[in-house]
């Protein structure tokens, strides 16, 4: 039975890219990225934001408030795979208006030069419907979108549209693989841009709007630990498409020395088969648990083959 520790990497790994965190606060009054809601008073506040300055409309006469990028910079704007973009989240409230349970949702937009002719556009959204609007009067509510930049096709969750308005598909011959590495406009829409909605009037806030790029780790989790049952360990922010291999031990939390770094596991250590991960950089195992197994407790970690990381450590009580 093979252990961690007679492995050897196969190949040198990749180089690590530059990372950043732009954050738009808005403090003093700066809109670096040009933002700007769908409305007719915009305000930049100096105070009640989260904290500080936020940036305001407290007249959005709509059937949804919208808010966009008007003149894009840095991470904001360009080839989002290979600056390696992963995350943009922001802090959003809704100071009056009517009372609705809307889903968020994210729109990455090709305008091919052309911000002010909406008819050349291809771009594609997320609608995130397991949150909703912030609501009248509650304050500050947090949202963040993950950014499925290395995934060479149209991601699951996310719909492809052109033209003026949501149009379903892109265009002839345009694809998502052009459109994450073109990106030249962000928009944040208060509800599902296709549904239906009544003209309504609202005023809103936004603040630390991010787009980030930060390196992310291997991430482990298992499910279903129980004796006599099937587990389930899911590996996540791995390279998409690279080898992940997961060791686990039952003698203990080590530390132990690996060609990896070292571990969270003691000898002895058994090594599953090496899992590919998908194009999201997710890769899984599943895997029946004797009875036996019931009270020990297993020590687990994995490493990127890809990116050279390792996961988390695991350790968990087999129920």
């Amino acid at each position: 039975m093979k252990t961690l520790i007679s492995l050897t990497i196969a190949g040198a790994l990749f180089a690590s890219t530059a990372s950043a965190q732009n954050v738009d606060t808005f403090d003093n009054g700066a809109n670096p990225n040009g933002w700007w809601w769908n409305g007719f008073v915009p305000i930049m506040e100096p105070v009640g934001g989260n904290p500080g300055w936020w940036y305001r409309d407290n007249f959005i006469n709509d059937f949804i408030p919208a808010l966009r990028t008007g003149s894009a910079t840095g991470l904001w704007a360009g080839d989002y795979r290979a600056n390696g973009v992963h995350t943009i989240a922001f802090d959003a409230q809704t100071i009056t208006g009517p009372s609705a349970t809307q889903p968020m949702t994210i729109v990455l937009k090709d305008t091919k030069g052309t911000p002010s002719d909406p008819n050349d556009d291809d771009y594609a959204f997320y609608v995130d419907s397991s949150v909703v609007m912030p609501q009248a009067g509650a304050g500050w509510s947090h949202y963040e979108f993950d950014i499925p930049s290395q995934s060479t096709t149209l991601p699951a969750g996310w719909a492809a549209a052109s033209g003026g308005w949501f149009t379903p598909g892109f265009t002839a011959g345009y694809t998502w693989d052009m459109l994450i590495q073109n990106v030249d406009q962000v928009e944040i829409w208060m509800n599902d841009p296709t549904a239906f909605g009544m003209w309504l009037v609202w005023d809103c806030g936004v603040d630390n709007i991010e787009i980030n790029n930060a390196p992310l780790t291997p991430e482990l989790v298992y499910t279903g630990l129980v004796g006599g049952g099937t587990t389930t360990l899911t590996v996540s922010n791995a390279t998409a498409g690279g080898n992940v291999i997961v060791g686990y031990s039952l003698a203990g939390a080590g530390p132990t020395n690996t060609p990896y770094g070292m571990v969270d596991m003691s000898n002895p250590i058994t090594v599953l088969p090496t899992l590919t991960a998908d194009a999201g950089g997710v890769a899984s195992f599943s895997s029946a648990i004797p009875t036996r197994g019931t009270g020990f407790t297993l020590y687990s970690q994995g490493v990127d083959l890809g990116s050279g990381d390792l996961t988390n450590s695991v350790a968990e009580v087999i129920l």
